[in-house]
């Protein structure tokens, strides 16, 4: 990623004094010049002239490996772990050098992007800062809070789910003078995470939206979700202003970790608040100050990220108008609650179900970025009790990073899939052999199957579909389960 280019993000003198120990090496052309960087970016496909380029190591390679490439795309310096600078330090700068680039040797490139960030949002004494996390609808949550003070004033909004100890840093890089708010998301995988991304934005303004059992594998348990997600409040000072969901099993522990003033937010206590009216597929209204706010957002766990938006806009200085016009202008991002219209081609023969009818049109419920119980539960609530016309069809994958639990948690799906009104239930992935098990222990009597393959998982839909028949599809992200309307739809 690679913030606008309207100005010098920072030199590489400043750049020594954020980062101690950092070491450049200058082109023989450059020496006794001081660089100036305009952007800065992980990728070396996407890298632009006068970048800073920083190499990080993954799973599958190590970003070092680019440094050459970036540096033929025209950044104006690459970072270098002092490690990697000792074993290949002669190949590297031969490389760099020869496309005029610098090396600025740091011990960690992936720590120096933090305190870079850190240091560059310093800058900006007057912003007001809003960090957002929690369990469940953090993401979402975090686009109605930036839709509602965009009508404010000017509103930086990390880009999709760059929530991470890489993404939020590269959000910060965005950051420009004429924005007044804010607006992060701040997700957490690992133990130790959250006290970065804190350090990092040191959020005058935080949000923890639910504690779950989501990332619960990394941390050892529910109560482990709880104390990393707390952590948002870690920087905080006396005047800073914290909010947490009134109806939590963790509200007092997350309350009593804040240093400064935290609420509730909620059905009783989001200043303002009336009632609500589940529309179904046509979304929610939401009856709020005497007058409704009519939204597209689908589901009860919508209305409660519209009650944790309100609360945080308007302690952010939100005008009614403006909560009003943001909320009703939201959309559904790709994966996350979002109604979607599928006209599929059925088979020629065979199967029942659409066979031989030609193309129909169904309606799938996608909310396949992530999943954990918690989101489950509340999805299969949703449907179960949403009107249709045709029958309701449950496309499920499997939900990552539980840990221990993984196997008991999967295991208990199947038992909430069987009461979940389905007409048909297709699983998606090896790991959802216990949850057909269950099914079958608990005489779930409607289309049931396990996939394997996507195409294999289109199939057996395909050969199910009627006409406005809606379906949910719902699974954590590596599974991919959006792949199957691309096959449907072809």
């Amino acid at each position: 990623m690679t913030a606008e280019r309207n100005r010098i993000l920072f030199s590489a003198s400043e750049l020594e004094q954020i980062i101690p120990g950092a070491q450049i090496h200058p082109p023989a052309e450059q020496k006794g010049a001081d660089l100036e960087f305009s952007g800065v970016s992980i990728d070396s496909r996407s890298c632009s002239e006068g970048d800073l380029f920083v190499p990080l190591a993954g799973t599958r390679t190590d970003g070092h490996l680019f440094i050459p490439a970036a540096a033929e795309r025209g950044v104006a310096a690459s970072l270098v772990a002092e490690s990697v600078m000792q074993k290949e330090g002669r190949s590297m700068r031969r490389a760099a050098g020869k496309a005029g680039a610098a090396l600025i040797v740091v011990d960690n490139p992936l720590t120096a992007l933090q305190r870079l960030a850190g240091a560059y949002l310093d800058r900006f004494p007057d912003l007001v800062r809003i960090g957002i996390t929690g369990s469940n609808g953090k993401t979402t949550t975090k686009e109605m809070v930036g839709s509602i003070l965009r009508l404010q004033k000017e509103t930086l909004v990390t880009e999709g789910n760059l929530n991470s100890e890489i993404g939020l840093p590269l959000s910060v890089f965005n950051l420009r003078s004429r924005h007044s708010y804010a607006v992060f998301e701040m997700g957490m995988n690992r133990p130790g995470e959250m006290d970065i991304l804190a350090e990092i934005v040191r959020p005058d303004i935080a949000l923890v939206t639910n504690i779950g059992p989501a990332h619960v594998g990394p941390v050892g348990s529910v109560a482990g979700v709880a104390r990393e997600k707390s952590r948002i409040f870690s920087r905080f000072s006396e005047g800073d202003l914290g909010f947490v969901y009134e109806g939590d099993s963790f509200r007092d522990y997350l309350m009593a970790a804040s240093p400064g003033r935290v609420f509730d937010y909620g059905e009783t206590t989001t200043p303002g608040y009336e009632n609500w009216e589940d529309r179904g597929l046509e979304g929610i209204v939401l009856n709020w100050e005497g007058a409704p706010i009519r939204m597209e957002m689908i589901g009860e766990h919508n209305l409660r990220n519209a009650l944790a938006a309100i609360r945080v806009s308007l302690a952010a200085g939100a005008s009614e108008e403006a909560v009003r016009k943001g909320l009703e202008s939201v959309r559904p991002l790709f994966g996350r609650s979002r109604l979607e219209h599928v006209e599929v081609q059925s088979p020629s023969a065979g199967g029942g179900g659409a066979a031989g009818r030609g193309p129909i049109e169904v309606r799938a419920f996608v909310d396949c970025y992530n999943a954990n119980p918690a989101s489950m539960e509340a999805a299969l609530s949703w449907i179960r009790g949403v009107g249709v016309s045709g029958r309701r069809g449950l496309v499920v994958g499997p939900m990552k990073e539980l840990g221990g639990a993984e196997l008991e948690e999967h295991r208990r799906l199947g038992r909430m899939l069987a009461d979940a009104g389905a007409d048909g239930i297709f699983l998606y992935g090896r790991e959802l052999e216990v949850t057909e098990q269950e099914l079958v222990a608990a005489g779930y009597s409607g289309r049931l199957s396990l996939s394997v393959t996507i195409d294999e998982l289109a199939d057996q839909l395909r050969n199910w579909f009627a006409q406005n028949d809606l379906i949910l599809i719902k699974g954590s992200r590596s599974a991919g389960l959006e792949r199957v309307l691309d096959l449907l739809r072809a």
